[in-house]
C-alpha cells in the first residue's frame, strides 16, 4: 500500500524528533519558536512554494500535472492548500514578475492554520 504525503511527512517529523532525542509534541513546539509555523505547515508552504516555480515555468500551468509532481493526493487538495495559504485560488495567482513567483500581493487575508 502506498503511503500518503501526509504520511510521509508525519513520518519525516517523528524521525526528526527522535534524531533530536524529543517527543513529537516537544520537537513541534521548539520549531514553532524557532520557525514561526509548525512543521507540517512549514512543509505545506515549502511544497506551495515548489509549485508556484513549476507553474512560472509554464504558461498556462497544468495544475492537475503539478498536483501530481508536487505530491498532492489531487488537484482539489492543491485548490485547498493553495487557497488556505495564500488567500487566492491557483488561476487567480499571477507572479509579480518571472523571478519573484513566491510572491503573494499584501492584502491577501491567509487565515492561520
Amino acid at each position: 500500500m502506498e503511503r500518503t504525503a501526509g504520511q510521509r511527512t508525519l513520518e519525516s517529523h517523528r524521525r526528526l524528533a527522535a534524531g533530536e532525542g524529543l517527543l513529537p509534541s516537544a520537537f513541534t513546539r521548539r520549531f514553532e519558536e524557532g520557525a514561526g509555523l509548525t512543521p507540517k505547515r512549514y512543509s505545506r508552504v515549502r511544497r506551495l512554494q515548489r509549485v508556484l516555480g513549476s507553474a512560472a515555468a509554464v504558461a498556462p500551468a497544468d495544475w492537475a500535472g503539478l498536483a501530481a509532481e508536487s505530491g498532492f493526493v489531487d488537484q482539489s487538495h492543491l485548490i485547498h492548500d493553495f487557497r488556505d495559504l495564500t488567500g487566492l485560488t491557483p488561476t487567480a495567482y499571477r507572479p509579480r514578475a518571472a523571478d519573484e513567483c513566491n510572491h503573494v500581493p499584501v492584502g491577501a487575508e491567509i487565515a492561520p492554520a
